[in-house]
């Protein structure tokens, strides 16, 4: 009895997890991007999302929090997170009942149960994976938001205008190579590629840059390698745990998967597993290679609207 309980237990965990991915693709289409719905629900969830969050992190410029998106929602309010673990338990209890129904009896036994707390359990964590790799996907950690900053008003002459563009992927190499200093030759190159296009611009969107491209090397050489100010040690081991979190390949894929989601908020419907996108056909390509080769896919470094100062 008690490995049949376990057995269950298990077994509505993988089944929760999996059923959190598969239920995230249609919540995401047809509940948060809904324009034209009817029903008040759907209505008040895509005005939260489509029109209050997507904005509001809008990619190019204002993707990663900053002074201007303070107050604009990134996560489920309480009322719904209630809704959907309310929802993850009957859909729990009724898969529960399956090998019932094949022999003909409904039950609810301590295995039964033990599956249904274990659904619940499983589709908790899913959800609980979702709004936290959400919440870092728009919120850099202090020291690359620093670093960001620093980067970008050098390269202005600390004349920042809100016209300056440079790759997301070029922007966490040089983040991850600054904590050693030793920079690759092919970041120095790729950032002097990314100023020229950014110097080819049309005059209206033209950013003010002074920063040669002999200047480079000292520049990055220049970047603080880590914050300066006396923290807790409870803040250090959360920011050490963010920078492994926001440093890890598997996070950085996520990451520009949901930044594609931001420029057409059709696709990429999955934030922690794209299975469902690549099913449905709403996959599309997320890879360093095409966010560095499209200029119209790059970001502000250094908004004028910031939520710390540069120098604190």
């Amino acid at each position: 009895m008690e490995v049949e309980i376990l057995a269950q237990g298990a077994s509505g965990v993988i089944a929760g997890f999996f059923a959190g991915s598969v239920a995230e693709w249609p919540i995401h289409k047809y509940i948060l991007h809904n324009p034209r719905a009817t029903l008040p629900f759907i209505q008040h969830a895509t005005k939260s999302h489509h029109w209050n969050h997507h904005p509001a992190y809008e990619p190019n410029q204002h993707y990663f929090g900053d002074g201007t998106n303070e107050q604009a929602v990134t996560h489920f309010s309480k009322k719904d997170i209630t809704l959907i673990m309310g929802l993850a338990t009957s859909i729990g209890a009724v898969c529960s009942q399956i090998p019932s129904l094949v022999k003909g009896k409904l039950q609810m036994r301590i295995p039964e149960a033990a599956f249904t707390g274990g659904f619940l359990v499983g589709a908790a964590t899913y959800y609980t994976i979702y709004e936290t790799t959400h919440h870092l996907m728009h919120t850099l950690n202090e020291r690359r938001q620093k670093m960001w900053y620093t980067l970008g008003d050098a390269i202005q002459g600390n004349q920042p205008d809100d016209r300056l563009r440079l790759s997301i992927p070029l922007l966490e190499t040089i983040a991850q190579e600054a904590k050693t200093g030793n920079y690759a030759q092919t970041t120095y190159t790729k950032l002097a590629y990314q100023l020229n296009v950014n110097r080819a611009r049309k005059e209206a969107q033209r950013p003010h840059i002074i920063l040669t491209e002999e200047e480079i090397p000292g520049l990055l050489q220049n970047l603080p390698r880590e914050s300066t100010r006396e923290k807790s040690w409870s803040k250090q081991f959360k920011e050490y745990v963010i920078e492994q979190v926001q440093s890890s390949p598997t996070f950085q894929a996520m990451a520009r998967h949901h930044y594609m989601h931001h420029i057409a908020d059709h696709t990429n419907l999955n934030v922690v597993f794209p299975g469902p996108d690549w099913i449905m056909g709403t996959k599309i390509t997320s890879t360093s290679q095409v966010l560095d080769a499209k200029p119209t896919l790059w970001h502000l470094p250094n908004p004028t609207a910031r939520r710390i100062p540069v120098r604190a």
